[in-house]
């Protein structure tokens, strides 16, 4: 649907839309990155598929590992190749992008969406991700996962506009391929979101963090189970993760990315 219409504008297209917006995107991007300054957090529909104890650790204010400039550079890309792929859309014929940042509800916490698409008379929440070549090879394989919460937040969007599918636009970051996914609606999810809301409300009324959503989970290798336990990604990658574990891992690199294995206690 829309890969057909971007091919069709790189082939043989002459015409660019929403040049203004992307110098604005840019600006803004250059500046999130760049100027970054500490605002109180809150609660907003794009966390709604991390783990309630992360989300209350950032609604705390709790320390948090400083991000790396290599980290800012690498979000600093992902933003400047949203923004191309967004204006790509835009010049390209038969689809109609509407909607940009629009700010939504649900369940009482806000959030913006990328767009909203119309193709053939049809609306589609639209998003635009970029991604690594491993994850865009298994979003491909596999179709979208909720590893980082992108399908709970894309459901939410849906459920508060009243759509009822969606359509997911990423571009590797590595090679320049593009690809689209389409994403159902889905209604457990859905009322995953809104338990996570009420753990948040009732953490933020008693005091009382949330449970975490992960656990140690046990290391494989070569399909192998090893016996020993780590961390899941999502905790690896989490700015709260000394924080949240403090005492019961020890941190093991391997082939140069960190590994977290469970502290057995004696006795």
């Amino acid at each position: 649907m829309i890969v057909e219409k971007i091919d069709k504008l790189l082939e043989d297209g002459d015409r660019l839309v929403g040049l203004e917006e992307f110098k604005n995107t840019i600006e803004w991007a250059l500046k999130r990155q760049l100027q970054r300054s500490e605002t109180k957090a809150r609660l907003r529909c794009s966390l709604l598929g991390h783990c309630p104890r992360q989300i209350a650790y950032m609604l705390m204010g709790e320390d948090k590992k400083k991000l790396q400039p290599r980290a800012r550079i690498t979000f600093l890309f992902g933003d400047v190749i949203e923004a191309i792929a967004t204006t790509m859309i835009k010049s390209a014929e038969g689809i109609e992008l509407i909607d940009q940042q629009r700010e939504i509800e649900f369940e009482g916490v806000k959030g913006h969406i990328d767009g909203i698409i119309v193709v053939d008379n049809k609306k589609y929440l639209f998003e635009c991700k970029s991604m690594s070549d491993f994850s865009f090879r298994d979003l491909q394989k596999y179709g979208l996962d909720n590893t980082w919460g992108y399908l709970t937040q894309t459901n939410v969007y849906m459920e508060a506009l009243g759509l009822d599918e969606a359509v997911l636009f990423a571009i590797n970051k590595n090679t320049g391929a593009y690809d689209e996914v389409f994403i159902k609606k889905d209604l457990q999810i859905i009322e995953e979101a809104k338990e996570t809301i009420r753990l948040i409300k009732k953490f933020e009324a008693t005091g009382k963090l949330p449970p975490r959503k992960f656990d140690f989970i046990p290391e494989v290798f070569r399909k192998k189970e090893t016996g020993k336990y780590i961390l899941p990604v999502q905790c690896s990658y989490c700015a709260y993760l000394e924080t949240c574990w403090s005492g019961q891992y020890e941190k093991v690199l391997k082939n140069g990315k960190p590994k977290y294995y469970k502290i057995e206690r004696e006795g």
